[in-house]
Order: structure tokens, then C-alpha cells, then sequence
């Protein structure tokens, strides 16, 4: 599917493996913030994702773990972002292009609109066939440069 010229409003970004890592993660380094027990989060990206917010990026997590609490998303740090999305709630997995038709439906705006990503190939590729633009995480400098050469417009 070939990528429109809509300009990004939305980042959907996966949390495990992505923003949360454990601590054996070969990709954690000395930038992440312990957070609980053997969870790490990947603090350049969110940082990132905080001035994206700043300048109107909607910022949204889509992950396969059960929803959150915000007792729990306030232990993880993880507060700031617009919306969270759950397959377990949804009725799709990440690997069928549903789920993205369904998420971008849910924050009502275009599927080409929306910059997903997440550290599987299989997820990013439904992502692209439901018409998003996404990348599959390798490492932070992959996606922050990935981040800098995106065409965002701030929501209205």
C-alpha cells in the first residue's frame, strides 16, 4: 500500500519492548528510568513522544496486554499519553489490519494519519495494510530518526 501525503496527527506506539523493556533487554542502556521490579522505561522515546504532545501530536499506546489501571500507569510513569488501546478489549490482534482500521475509527481520523509502532514486523505490516504509516522498533536512534523525517501537523 503506498502512503498518502497526509500529515501525521496521531502516534500509536506499542508498550512492551518499545517504551517498557526488562532489564536484561540487550537494548536497555544507562538513558532508561528503573520503574518497578524488573521494568525499565525506554526514556529517550518517551521523551520524544512528550515534545510531540507538546506541539499537538496525539500520543496513544495499542498494546496485546490486558488495559491498565491508573494506579498501575502511574507506577509505570506512563500517564501522559491520550488514549490506550487493548487488543484483549477490541476483539483483534495486532496482526490483523482490523484492530488499526478499528483504533484510527475510535480516534476519528484517517488511517494515513497515524504513525504506528512496535517492535514486531508481523504488527507494523496489518498497521501498513490498514493504509498507516509505521515503522518496526530496532533501537531508539532508528525511530527518533525515523521520528525527525515524518511530516506532523498538530491537531486543530
Amino acid at each position: 500500500m503506498r502512503y498518502t501525503t497526509c500529515m501525521i496527527t496521531h502516534i500509536l506506539t506499542d508498550l512492551f519492548d518499545v517504551l517498557l523493556f526488562e532489564t536484561n533487554n540487550p537494548l536497555v542502556d544507562e538513558n532508561f528510568t528503573p520503574v518497578i521490579q524488573r521494568l525499565v522505561l525506554n526514556t529517550p522515546l518517551l521523551e520524544e513522544f512528550k515534545t510531540l504532545k507538546k506541539q499537538g501530536i496525539s500520543i496513544n499506546i495499542f498494546t496485546s496486554a490486558p488495559p491498565f489501571s491508573s494506579i498501575q500507569l502511574e507506577k509505570l510513569g506512563l500517564l501522559d499519553f491520550n488514549k490506550i488501546f487493548s487488543t484483549i478489549t477490541m476483539g483483534h490482534s495486532k496482526r490483523d489490519f482490523r484492530a488499526f482500521r478499528d483504533v484510527a475509527k475510535e480516534l476519528e481520523v484517517k488511517p494515513a494519519q497515524i504513525f504506528f509502532l512496535d517492535d514486531q514486523i508481523r504488527h507494523t505490516n496489518a498497521a501498513i495494510e490498514a493504509g498507516y504509516q509505521a515503522a518496526t522498533f530496532t533501537s531508539n536512534h532508528q525511530i527518533i530518526e525515523k521520528l525527525k523525517n515524518l511530516q506532523f501537523a498538530a491537531n486543530p
